[in-house]
């Protein structure tokens, strides 16, 4: 799966395709590209539709478009997790190690005892 993420201003739009192909050619029709069909020049207009029915016509260029392939970005997000994880461990192995923590005082709220001999919670 292919996304065309299209910024125009503050507003932007995501646009799908199942095929690489086909999103780089929804990024050249937005800029106006020509298409070349069989040798043929043919002036792009500037409407796209996506493998999910999605369509975009635009009067302008977009300020930017990004191509993205999902599955790629997908083990970026996985790395990116782990490298997190990995960071999270090192942080409790070295708080366990760290004098300043360790020596911390009580707890502030203790644990209630149970009844005493007067019915009366806290004691004996």
């Amino acid at each position: 799966m292919f996304s065309v993420s299209v910024i125009y201003g503050n507003t932007s739009w995501l646009l799908l395709f199942h095929k690489e192909e086909t999103a780089k050619a929804a990024i050249g029709k937005l800029y106006g590209l020509p298409a070349n069909i069989g040798g043929l020049v043919i002036p792009s207009e500037r409407e796209v539709t996506d493998d999910f029915g999605q369509t975009m016509h635009a009067l302008t260029p977009p300020i930017a478009a990004m191509f993205e392939d999902m599955d790629k970005s997908k083990m970026l997000h996985v790395e990116i997790n782990l490298h997190r994880a990995r960071m999270q461990q090192e942080v409790v192995k070295r708080a366990e190690t760290d004098q300043a923590l360790r020596a911390r005082g009580p707890a502030i709220l203790q644990p209630m005892m149970g009844p005493g001999p007067n019915g009366f919670r806290g004691g004996n």
